[in-house]
């Protein structure tokens, strides 16, 4: 997957991730695989820590999420799968992140290396 994204203000700690109905397939976990390429086509490797990423206050480019890279979160016996992806999610935790602000652009699939 990859979102189009803009930290604005701030340098929150967030999980992303997709929804499929209640389920969620996301960045949950420690040392989960993810790429940023910025406005220069400069690609970085970062991984998550707590469930969650940073991107740095002022990044601004393209988050490219590995469909290997993010684990299935939901309701036990669920169907497991992104053949109707009903959206997509941030989260973060209110108690630590606040007064920050990110701009979501285009999302959508990517495949290639």
């Amino acid at each position: 997957m990859a979102v189009e994204i803009k930290a604005a203000m701030g340098n929150p700690g967030f999980t992303i991730g997709l929804l499929n109905y209640g389920n969620r397939y996301a960045t949950y976990g420690n040392d989960k695989v993810l790429y940023t390429v910025n406005a220069s086509g400069e690609v970085k490797e970062i991984k998550s820590m707590y469930d969650s990423i940073n991107l740095g206050e002022g990044f601004e480019g393209m988050l490219v999420m590995p469909l290997s890279s993010l684990s299935w979160v939901g309701w036990a016996g669920a169907d497991k799968t992104l053949a109707q992806v009903t959206g997509i999610f941030i989260e973060t935790n209110a108690k630590y992140n606040w007064n920050f602000a990110l701009t979501i652009g285009e999302i959508g699939f990517y495949e290639g290396n």
